[in-house]
C-alpha cells in the first residue's frame, strides 16, 4: 500500500498495516517534525501494550494537533484509532500526509526530520528497550563506537601529558642552570671588586665587571626561582 509505504519511509518504521500506527507515535512524530519542541517525545507510551496507553498517546496527538492548527481531516476518532481500525487510520494519515505535501518548507521538515533517532533518544531516557533487532543493533554499534573514540581520546591525553612533564623537566632544568650560572657571575663579580680596590687600573678587572653590568635585568633570577631550583631533583 503506497500510503502506508510512504509513513514507513519517512519516520524509518517497518509497519506492516496501518492498524499499526495505532501506537500514535509517528503521528506525534510528525508534529514534532513540522514544529520542533512541540511535542515531549520521551513523555510518550513508546511501547503501549494496551489500548488504554495508545489511547493516551493519541489523546496527546489530538490536543497538539488542534493547538497547531493542523488539518486532520475531520475529528480525531480516538477510540477507534486506538483499536486500530483500518478506516480511521487511512483517514487521519491520509489529510497528515496531505499537510506536509502543502509546501517546501513542509516537505523539507519530513524529509529532514531524523525520526529514528528521536526515538531512540527518548527510549534511552524513559528506560524503554529499543524497538527492534535493528536499533539494537545500531545502538550497540554506536556505544562500540563511542568506545574506541574514548581510547583515542585516553591515549591522546596520555601523549600531551608526557609531552608536557618532558617540557617542565627541560624548563626546570635550564632555570636551574640559569641560576648556577649566575651565582657563578656573582662570584666573578666580587673578585673583580677585590682586584680594582688592589688595582684601580687592572684591565681584565674592569672588562669583567662591565659584562657583569651589562646583565639585562630579566635575566637575574627572583628569589622564589632560586627557592624551586633548591628544591629540584635531577
Amino acid at each position: 500500500m503506497e500510503l502506508l509505504a510512504w509513513w514507513n519511509e519517512q519516520f524509518e518504521t517497518e509497519h506492516s498495516s496501518l492498524s499499526d500506527l495505532s501506537d500514535g507515535v509517528v503521528y506525534l512524530q510528525l508534529l514534532d517534525a513540522l514544529s520542533p519542541g512541540s511535542v515531549e517525545l520521551r513523555n510518550l507510551s513508546l511501547a503501549p501494550l494496551t489500548v488504554d496507553e495508545r489511547a493516551r498517546n493519541l489523546s496527546l496527538f489530538k490536543v497538539a494537533a488542534r493547538r497547531l492548527g493542523v488539518d486532520t481531516g475531520g475529528e480525531v476518532d480516538v477510540s477507534a484509532l486506538a483499536r486500530g481500525d483500518p478506516e480511521a487510520h487511512s483517514r487521519l494519515a491520509t489529510a497528515l500526509r496531505e499537510v506536509t505535501e502543502r509546501s517546501a518548507d513542509t516537505l523539507d521538515a519530513i524529509d529532514g526530520y531524523p525520526a529514528l533517532k528521536a526515538r531512540m533518544e527518548a527510549r534511552a531516557f524513559s528506560g524503554h528497550p529499543p524497538e527492534s533487532a535493528a536499533e539494537g543493533q545500531n545502538v550497540s554499534q554506536r556505544r562500540d563506537e563511542l568506545d574506541q573514540l574514548i581510547d583515542c581520546l585516553e591515549q591522546e591525553l596520555a601523549k600531551r601529558m608526557q609531552a608536557l612533564e618532558e617540557t617542565q623537566t627541560d624548563f626546570y632544568e635550564a632555570r636551574h642552570e640559569r641560576g648556577l650560572l649566575f651565582t657563578a657571575l656573582q662570584r666573578v663579580e666580587r673578585v673583580c671588586v677585590d682586584m680594582v680596590a688592589q688595582d684601580p687600573a687592572d684591565p681584565l678587572a674592569g672588562d669583567l665587571l662591565a659584562i657583569a653590568a651589562d646583565m639585562p635585568d630579566d635575566w637575574r633570577p627572583a628569589d622564589d626561582d632560586f627557592e624551586e631550583d633548591a628544591q629540584y631533583q635531577f
